[in-house]
């Protein structure tokens, strides 16, 4: 896994230009979830929106090209900034019509800080040894009602034993019998 960044060469001019389709884009699918009467602006907007979809992507996405992935379906993570919060990465489309999202598995983070912070979490997650607690057979079960105790699980100590070497190299702990109690565990 490779991280790459990249500044998009834009004038101040086209980047508000784009920010205005992108709001517009943006209140028009709002305005759909809420079921609200369209105005006739947004029809204007919406027989361009294709064209705009593909402006976009020679905006923010041919500068780049050659740093992302050419596998289809790999995974490509935007970190959006600005108006482009309200932007739909995978409703972005390339110049064939094909969209963003038919090539890449699109996952989106509010900033880098969090890839490095749960980077360092998984890092930290992989360096410690599993640990199980097996519990099994217990004694001085709670009686059923009527008075009568439950029954043993003798069998459940075999299945420890199995579940014990299929975690080989991981750090067990196991609980029988009279052990075998919520205190313990």
């Amino acid at each position: 896994t490779s991280v790459e960044f990249s500044p998009v060469p834009c004038s101040s001019d086209i980047f508000r230009q784009q920010a205005r389709v992108l709001k517009a884009l943006a209140n028009e699918s709002r305005l759909k979830d809420r079921g609200s009467v369209v105005p006739r602006r947004v029809f204007r907007w919406r027989a361009h929106r294709s064209h705009r979809l593909r402006s976009l992507h020679r905006l923010l996405i041919e500068p780049i090209r050659h740093l992302l992935p050419q596998a289809v379906g790999s995974l490509l993570t935007v970190i959006p900034n600005g108006p482009l919060f309200s932007l739909s990465f995978a409703a972005v489309r390339d110049a064939s019509g094909r969209y963003l999202v038919e090539r890449y598995a699109l996952h989106y983070v509010p900033a880098g800080v969090v890839l490095q912070l749960t980077g360092r979490q998984k890092a930290l997650a992989l360096d410690r040894r599993p640990t199980y607690l097996l519990v099994a057979d217990p004694r001085g079960l709670p009686a059923r009602p009527g008075g009568k105790p439950l029954p043993r699980l003798p069998g459940t100590r075999r299945e420890i034993t199995r579940v014990a070497a299929l975690v080989a190299g991981s750090s067990t702990s196991n609980l029988t019998g009279t052990l075998a109690r919520d205190q313990e565990v």
